[in-house]
């Protein structure tokens, strides 16, 4: 589905001042991690997304 651009906006998260950069190598997310789940009607759902520090990203820096 698409999120509508006024729920995005009124997030406490969004920040004005990001509107219009462009990050090298137009790479916005370099690890996303979504958790997913299905509905008993067959519909998926994102429970949660990690978009930040996905779980296990810092066992792998950790053990680097």
């Amino acid at each position: 589905g698409v999120v509508p651009e006024s729920l995005i906006a009124a997030s406490k998260g969004f920040r004005k001042e990001c509107i219009g950069i462009s990050p090298t190598h137009n790479v916005w997310a370099h690890i996303c991690g979504s958790d997913l789940v299905r509905d008993a009607d067959g519909t998926i759902y994102v429970l949660e997304d990690n978009l930040r520090v996905p779980s296990g990203v810092s066992y792998m820096l950790e053990n680097r």
